[in-house]
């Protein structure tokens, strides 16, 4: 079993009053007590409009689903305190960058982090308004520009990228128009269950990016020093990668024996998430820049998507997590849910990998209270899981010509559900899936967000060839669980309406108390 990774983390709270604290020269940290809440595109014509204001955590909620108490354990979902955005390669100025923004608009985010590459092509003076102020003015603050008024408090955390550094004056441009902490290249911020970590990766960083550097002697020191539950670092280049570029060992600091539990970059352009010596990547360099195509696949990666523009959405309280990467038109190309400080190693399984389900495959109408306890399935076939059609299916379909969905139902017994504390799913899927337990839903990707699929509903979007044999992990929220027998449903889509590839499996694990 692959170890699941911590998830991102930052917090700002949506008062209005400017809590943090001024830096020092010895102590780069702004912090908040209270914990509430293959190519590159250069900018074209500039984009203007008005975007909307950032709405409040009540306008929004795409996490719900597992929140109440319905079923099983009297304990709900933990509330989240922070909901913040992460873009990246986003500062071109144009049509796919003002749709990020606006996605990111709806989400009724506390702030934005982003992990480079603010200001294309060359990180000039004069093209920083158009590529950064003209959507994200309302979350700058200071704010200087001309597109509009800014924040009464900063809630837009940058990084530098390569294409914020200018050959003939450096970061200047980039140094001048944010005012952030310490140097301001590289920094640390606390925000309620966060401490943030901004690293600049790029070659120009006066203070290098060298495993024993000056930048990395501070990284280390601050986060040995750190008391918060999520440790998150942010910077521009991914230290492994799928992608064009590749894993780069310049950058693969000690992240994880220092104290970070999760480390987010960009420059590739391409969404992926890995987990690499227990400690989780996250590269979202999707934010409005041409993307790029897939490299070689590495080991540990857990999910990759390109070919269109998105975001990551995050929901943090000090005890639980969710981490969403959405495209502009509301998909999920991957999400996962996590807690700190979760020993993964003493899970125990409770339903099995290529075990036996029944399945309904083919067109027609979607019955009725399919995924619910006591639906009558026993006109069903059967067979061993992965079922479908695709790459090491053990349940090949006879007819999948027409076949747009399959329907799968199984059940497992559990002794003593009140004492587990996180379920943990294991799920390899072609392409998009959703999950229940008990008849409630309880993880989705793939398809769009609050859509009722049916049998003819196309997956979102189509699993990379490279990742048709990975199992994706994720901790669940076991507020389904029920002492006993407890039903699962698993309905799984195809990308299109060619012949591609659609088959499911999935592994179920416990977590006790």
């Amino acid at each position: 079993m692959s170890p699941l990774l911590p998830l991102l983390t930052l917090s700002l709270a949506c008062s209005g009053v400017d809590t943090a604290t001024e830096p020092t020269e010895s102590a780069t940290t702004w912090t908040e007590d209270t914990e509430t809440e293959t190519e590159t595109t250069t900018p074209t014509d500039s984009v203007s409009r008005e975007l909307p204001e950032p709405r409040a955590h009540a306008d929004l909620d795409p996490f719900g689903a597992q929140r109440s108490p319905t079923i099983g354990q009297s304990e709900a979902e933990p509330e989240p305190t922070v909901r913040f955005a992460v873009i990246g390669d986003y500062g071109t100025g144009d049509q796919p960058s003002a749709d990020v923004a606006a996605l990111v608009a709806t989400w009724g985010v506390d702030f934005v982090i982003t992990v480079g590459d603010n200001n294309y092509p060359s990180g000039e003076a004069e093209t920083l308004d158009e590529n950064v102020g003209q959507f994200w003015h309302s979350w700058i603050h200071p704010y200087t520009g001309t597109y509009g008024p800014g924040a009464t408090e900063n809630r837009f955390w940058p990084c530098p990228g390569n294409h914020d550094y200018n050959y003939e004056v450096g970061f200047e441009p980039y140094t001048d128009y944010f005012v952030l902490p310490g140097n301001e290249r590289y920094y640390e911020v606390v925000r309620g269950p966060v401490h943030l970590f901004c690293v600049n990766s790029d070659i120009n960083e006066p203070d290098t990016f060298d495993h024993d550097g000056v930048q990395a002697g501070w990284l280390e020191a601050a986060l040995a020093a750190s008391t918060s539950p999520w440790r998150v670092v942010f910077q521009h280049h991914p230290p492994y990668s799928s992608g064009t570029y590749g894993p780069d060992t310049n950058r693969q600091w000690a992240f994880g024996p220092w104290g970070a539990n999760l480390v987010l970059s960009g420059h590739e352009h391409d969404y992926e998430r890995l987990i690499i010596d227990d400690l989780t990547h996250v590269i979202t360099g999707t934010g409005g820049t041409g993307t790029r195509s897939v490299g070689t696949f590495l080991e540990g990666s857990q999910a990759f998507w390109t070919d269109r523009h998105g975001a990551v959405l995050v929901e943090l309280s000090s005890a639980w997590g969710h981490f969403v990467s959405y495209d502009t038109l509301g998909a999920i190309g991957d999400r996962w849910y996590d807690a700190p400080g979760v020993d993964r190693n003493t899970a125990e399984p409770v339903f099995a990998a290529e075990s036996t389900w029944h399945y309904l495959a083919g067109p027609g109408e979607t019955p009725a209270g399919w995924a619910d306890v006591g639906h009558e399935d026993s006109g069903w076939s059967t067979g061993l899981a992965p079922i479908g059609v695709g790459t090491d299916v053990n349940t090949e379909l006879e007819d999948a010509g027409g076949v747009q969905t399959i329907y799968m139902r199984s059940s497992f017994p559990i002794t003593n559900a009140d004492r587990v504390a996180y379920l943990v799913l294991r799920l390899r899927r072609d392409d998009g899936a959703v999950l229940y337990l008990n008849g409630q839903e309880v993880y989705r990707v793939g398809m769009v967000e609050g859509e009722t699929p049916g049998t003819s509903t196309p997956a979102a979007f189509a699993v990379e060839d490279e990742w048709e044999g990975v199992y994706t992990e994720t901790l669940l929220w076991p507020t389904a669980l029920q002492e006993g027998r407890n039903q699962l449903g698993l309905e799984v889509h195809r990308a299109g309406g060619g012949d591609g590839d659609l088959f499911a499996d999935l592994e179920l694990l416990a977590i006790r108390r």
